[in-house]
């Protein structure tokens, strides 16, 4: 099985007044449960985060909660079989746990941690944002 993935923007409002939402989630419509890393740019450098589980069959987890401070971010995605979300930016993960890394961009040194190689996800100016991973 290969992964496709694609984005998509989600322009939602909700509950009183037009209040729009503002998260970046990952939506898994394969059908296989999905493990993703997240990197991003902070004042104090590039962080990676992981690893989230996103279940099959359309489920939708959210990886940034709250307003998009980035316009770029950067996954880094595998599923129980072995296939992989990747692209051309790298940055370190650490396998087998939970993980929070600064200056993951420069550094990847220490107990199972791994270059691995982040797609670039282009959030534009929209508050709300939704990747979407599909099988082949």
């Amino acid at each position: 099985m290969k992964i496709i993935a694609s984005t998509a923007l989600a322009l939602l409002a909700a509950g009183v007044a037009g209040t729009a939402l503002a998260d970046l989630s990952v939506c898994n419509h394969s059908g296989v449960r999905t493990f993703v890393a997240l990197a991003s740019d902070t004042d104090a450098g590039y962080i990676t985060r992981g690893w989230t589980t996103v279940e099959a069959n359309g489920a939708c987890t959210k990886v940034v909660t709250g307003a998009l401070p980035n316009r770029f971010y950067y996954l880094y995605g595998h599923d129980e079989e072995g296939m992989e979300i990747a692209g051309n930016d790298r940055f370190c993960v650490v396998t087998g746990r939970s993980f929070n890394i600064l200056n993951a961009d420069q550094s990847c040194s220490g107990a199972n941690r791994e270059w691995r190689d982040f797609l670039e996800i282009d959030t534009g100016d929209e508050a709300d944002f939704t990747f979407d991973v599909y099988d082949r």
